[in-house]
């Protein structure tokens, strides 16, 4: 007997059954009916589980493992519900280059957004996707039902990649970035997604960048890859500033 059980208890209502069985019955007897069965039990269930495809197998007078062969083979068959919302990710060439790799990357991490390239702007505001907003690095494209001007949300949809740019145009170009001030309330919250990923990205830059930090006598310097000392504020009010400070000395904030 093939192994047509599903991931979640069974929860058919006696009407859904009822109406199956009268399917059946315009299709009993007909060549071919398992096909529109299935797919009409899929209706009405939603999916096709095991107690679904009994129902099937003993009401077309056919074996159980005919019935799940074809639920098996046939992708647009599931025996497992899915959510109230499905989700498709074209990964055809022309919307991979414009970031559906880094969509379906956000989504099978359950991610609040996703952060794209600019150049995708103005597709993405003609499909009223992205909070465009030209003060910001990213285009940001909400993944939720509703979608949310929560920081932390919009953080989440950043790549490590992402992360390393805007740790170069901070200390590089000296680019004082909405999203670190984002960073720096997600700090101070105790609630930034990803942590971990911040301290990755700046300290790749730091490498990459041959920038060389020092703290002495409670003096902090930064020195690029020319030895040239990289000044910030003296009091450290920038939210760019304050985070740095919190990455590479945890310790002394």
């Amino acid at each position: 007997m093939p192994n047509c059980k599903t991931a979640v208890p069974y929860r058919g209502t006696p009407e859904q059954e009822e109406r199956l069985r009268k399917v059946i019955e315009e299709h009993k007897g007909q060549t071919g009916a398992t096909m529109p069965v299935l797919q009409a039990a899929q209706e009405i269930f939603g999916y096709l589980p095991e107690e679904v495809q009994i129902m099937v197998a003993e009401g077309l007078d056919i074996p159980l493992s005919e019935v799940y062969g074809v639920s098996t083979f046939y992708s647009f068959f599931t025996l497992n519900p899915k959510g109230k919302y499905q989700i498709s990710v074209c990964l055809g060439t022309a919307c991979y280059v414009k970031g559906a790799a880094d969509v379906l990357d956000a989504v099978e991490k359950k991610s609040a957004a996703v952060a794209l390239e600019w150049e995708y702007a103005d597709f993405l505001e003609q499909q009223r996707l992205a909070r465009i907003d030209r003060t910001l690095s990213y285009c940001y494209v909400s993944l939720e039902e509703e979608e949310s001007a929560d920081p932390v949300g919009w953080l989440s949809g950043l790549t490590l990649q992402q992360k390393c740019e805007l740790w170069r145009m901070f200390l590089g170009k000296r680019l004082f970035l909405p999203e670190f001030e984002w960073l720096r309330d997600a700090m101070l919250q105790g609630a930034v997604p990803n942590w971990i990923e911040w301290h990755l990205a700046l300290y790749r830059v730091l490498e990459e960048e041959n920038i060389r930090f020092f703290c002495k006598d409670g003096q902090f310097e930064l020195l690029d890859k020319e030895g040239h000392r990289i000044y910030f504020g003296v009091d450290h009010s920038e939210a760019a500033e304050q985070v740095l400070m919190k990455v590479l000395f945890p310790l002394n904030q």
